[in-house]
C-alpha cells in the first residue's frame, strides 16, 4: 500500500510543469521616510510588451489578477490605496468641476496622474516587462550506472545467494523543451518628486513537466505578478 501511495505522489510531482525559482530584485529608498505616505494612487497594470496573439484574453485575465491582488492587499499597508476614478471624482468635487459625459478609462487615467500630487503621496505602478516563449535544447545525456542483482551459486553442495554488481548505460535522448518566460516590475514613487520609494522586479521561467506542457503565458504571468506582490507585501506590510 505504501508503495502505491509513494508511486502516486511521484507521478503527481513529475506530471506538473517544472517551475524554476523566481529571481527577484528589490529596492527600498532608505533616505525616504515611508511612514509619511498616507495615500497612494494604484495604477492599472501596464504592458511593455505586446500580448501573445495565441491567447485571446491575456490582457483581461492578467489585469483581473492585479485587481484581485489589490483587493487582498489594500488592508495590509499603512497607507490607503486609491483608484484613478476616485482621484478624478475627488478632483471634480474639490474644484467644483462639472463633468460632461463619462471619461474613457484612458482619459481618467491621464487626469488622475496629472493631479495625483494634489491628492496622494505616492503612485504604485505595476508593469509586465517580459512575456514570451522560448525553446531550450537539451542534448543527449549518457550515464553509466550500477545495479545489483542476486545470483545463486553452489559451494560444498549447498546453494547460496550473493549480490552481484553490473554496469549499464542509461541514455536520455536529446529533446527541445518549450518554456514560458515572464517578468513583472512594481514601483512606488513619490507623487510630487517622482523619487523611487520602493521597487520590485521578478523574473521567472517555467518549463515542461514529464507529462505536461509549459503553462500558458497567461497563467505564468499571473504567477509572476503574485510573486512580486507577495515580496512587496512582505517588505511594506504593517
Amino acid at each position: 500500500m505504501k508503495k502505491l501511495i509513494l508511486s502516486a505522489l511521484l507521478l503527481m510531482l513529475i506530471a506538473v510543469p517544472a517551475f524554476a525559482k523566481a529571481e527577484g530584485e528589490e529596492y527600498l529608498n532608505e533616505k525616504y521616510d515611508i511612514s509619511k505616505v498616507k495615500t497612494a494612487l494604484v495604477m492599472p497594470l501596464a504592458y511593455d510588451v505586446p500580448a501573445p496573439a495565441s491567447e485571446a484574453f491575456f490582457n483581461e485575465k492578467v489585469s483581473q489578477k492585479w485587481n484581485d491582488i489589490q483587493g487582498k492587499i489594500k488592508d495590509r499597508f499603512t497607507f490607503l490605496l486609491k483608484t484613478p476614478q476616485e482621484i478624478v471624482e475627488r478632483d471634480n468635487y474639490i474644484k467644483g468641476a462639472v463633468q460632461t459625459g463619462t471619461l474613457s478609462p484612458q482619459a481618467a487615467l491621464e487626469k488622475a496622474i496629472s493631479v495625483s500630487g494634489e491628492y496622494v503621496d505616492a503612485v504604485m505602478t505595476p508593469r509586465v516587462t517580459m512575456c514570451g516563449n522560448s525553446v531550450i535544447h537539451h542534448p543527449e545525456e549518457v550515464r553509466w550506472e550500477t545495479r545489483y542483482r542476486d545470483e545463486e551459486y553452489y559451494e560444498d553442495g549447498k546453494r547460496h545467494t550473493r549480490s552481484v554488481a553490473y554496469r549499464y548505460k542509461n541514455v536520455t535522448p536529446a529533446r527541445d523543451e518549450r518554456v514560458s518566460n515572464g517578468a513583472v516590475k512594481i514601483e512606488i514613487r513619490d507623487s510630487r518628486t517622482n523619487d523611487l520609494i520602493y521597487g520590485v522586479s521578478v523574473t521567472a521561467t517555467t518549463g515542461e513537466g514529464f507529462f505536461s506542457n509549459a503553462p500558458s503565458l497567461t497563467t505564468h504571468i499571473c504567477n509572476v505578478l503574485q510573486n512580486a506582490a507577495d515580496r512587496m507585501i512582505k517588505r511594506l506590510a504593517k
